[in-house]
């Protein structure tokens, strides 16, 4: 039995196989129109040459314009960010411009993160949302001194080897360490004991380690030869490492020993210092020496109330200086701080009334419109009839948002900074989730002179940005490229911004 030839249009050998013969004349050899088509006959397929100048991929592929799917990346930091803060970057982008370019899956968004050391950094889609656009970095979770590269792409849900990507890199601040003395700036005799307490420290980074005080000593008067001595007479240690002193010092007559303790706080390559000043006198008080002593009240229409100091103030009552801890005084509430002196004549006051600011008087809140699309719809907000005291002004707006059912615990993310315009025009990248009907909570604050605040709130319905297989990314292109320009601060012109387009090897599609 023999074999005969193979048919037209098809190569081999009817003994060894026939396959059908794919020329250029068969719809350009499955090569993408831009790009010239060559016959290989020995080969039986044709052979796809490169693709044009300023278009990216391979012929055989797609051919695609650079002009295409462009992501861009934000940061509400300007490229730092603090390692005690929650922080986030948010992710847009421009979708293809070809007019023969359908999507027909919509897309899709992923989140890469390195650090400078090469270590990747481990997201997860539930504490990052790094299939989002925004991704979200709990406080602690970068280290602090280092830098990370932070990729964000964007791919086709069909073909997630078809999408672009950018990069950008973020640098991660330390913040000083607080040190806090209690105790100090004390005028007292000789015998009594003073204590000098730095408990109340702290971290604001929360870094693993101890901290540690040191803590050093000197005698300032003319009196002293410089050394700092207990009451028996002996040389208190070079350096103390306790967090609290207890001291009982060696006093000296007329105007006293005036002794300089310094506390330097570290932890690893951090310190923070801070120092404070003792006058020890022999024997009783002079004469001329004042002592003094601070009191306040809560004044209203009734009366006066007395305010328990001791719990407010940072140093002792005992001193000229009064240092209240921040949010101790109540908005719009009067304030009457009494300072006695006293010495071994008799006792003076004098008192000092403080009107504690209010914050601006909220008007109205209005936001159109009441529906929209994540990265598409732009959002107009204004403040109407918000009102302060004119030594108050001016007022500055910010707008900021919460996703209800996220479980945020009260948290708000930041939609735009400050600004002194009481209008805004905003695309919100984030959307809603569907168990809760879309809805976010926009949240507009307005700030005064002395940085009191007040918030109103409005709710908002945003639906995802979605795809139909009518829908071409050309309708949608430009509203988001638009958003992408409207959203939060650039990375700054110092860093890495860098954009990469790239293809898989299936069947184009834009």
């Amino acid at each position: 039995m023999s074999c005969g030839p193979c048919p037209a249009g098809h190569i081999g050998t009817g003994a060894l196989g026939c396959r059908e013969l794919l020329t250029c004349a068969d719809n350009n050899g499955n090569c993408d129109v831009l790009s010239n088509c060559t016959d290989d006959l020995e080969a039986g397929h044709a052979l796809c040459g490169p693709c044009p100048a300023g278009y990216a991929g391979s012929g055989d592929v797609a051919c695609v314009d650079m002009d295409g799917l462009v992501p861009a990346m934000t940061t509400t930091t300007n490229g730092a960010m603090k390692r005690s803060a929650t922080n986030q970057i948010a992710g847009s982008f421009d979708g293809m411009t070809e007019p023969d370019c359908v999507v027909t899956e919509g897309v899709q968004y992923r989140w890469i993160a390195a650090a400078s050391d090469g270590s990747e950094l481990d997201l997860d889609s539930t504490a990052h949302k790094h299939g989002t656009p925004i991704l979200h970095l709990p406080a602690s979770t970068l280290q602090a001194k280092t830098a990370y590269l932070f990729r964000f792409t964007v791919s086709l849900t069909g073909n997630h080897l078809i999408g672009a990507f950018v990069e950008g890199v973020v640098e991660v601040r330390s913040q000083p360490l607080k040190l806090l003395i209690k105790g100090g700036h004390v005028l007292t005799g000789e015998g009594s004991p003073v204590v000098l307490d730095a408990t109340e420290s702290f971290d604001p980074d929360a870094e693993p380690g101890q901290l540690v005080y040191t803590w050093t000593c000197i005698r300032t008067d003319a009196a002293g030869d410089g050394y700092c001595r207990s009451l028996a007479g002996d040389l208190l240690p070079t350096r103390l490492t306790s967090a609290v002193l207890n001291l009982t010092l060696q006093g000296a007559p007329a105007g006293g020993a005036d002794y300089v303790f310094t506390c330097r706080l570290t932890k690893g390559d951090r310190q923070a210092r801070a120092s404070t000043n003792l006058t020890i006198t022999r024997g009783a008080l002079p004469p001329d020496t004042l002592t003094v002593m601070w009191s306040a009240y809560v004044a209203s229409a009734s009366g006066s109330t007395p305010l328990d100091l001791e719990a407010l103030a940072i140093i002792d009552l005992n001193w000229l200086d009064l240092v209240l801890a921040a949010g101790s005084l109540q908005a719009g509430a009067e304030y009457w701080f009494v300072l006695t002196a006293s010495d071994a004549h008799g006792s003076g006051t004098a008192a000092l009334q403080v009107l504690v600011n209010e914050p601006p008087r909220v008007g109205t809140m209005s936001m159109s419109p009441s529906e929209g699309i994540a990265g598409k719809t732009l959002f107009t907000v204004e403040a109407q009839g918000w009102e302060d005291d004119p030594e108050d002004m001016p007022l500055w707006y910010q707008l900021q948002y919460e996703v209800v059912g996220a479980g945020s615990g009260g948290n708000l993310e930041l939609w735009t900074e400050w600004q002194p315009s009481r209008s805004f025009a905003e695309q919100l990248a984030r959307s809603g989730l569907t168990a809760h009907a879309h809805r976010v909570t926009v949240w507009l604050a307005g700030r005064d002179a002395l940085e009191a605040t007040s918030r109103l709130a409005s709710n908002v319905t945003v639906r995802p940005l979605e795809f139909d297989s009518q829908a071409s990314l050309l309708d949608h292109g430009d509203d988001l490229l638009d958003g992408a320009k409207r959203n939060v601060t650039l990375f700054g012109a110092d860093m890495l911004n860098v954009v990469r387009l790239f293809l898989s090897p299936r069947t184009r599609q834009g």
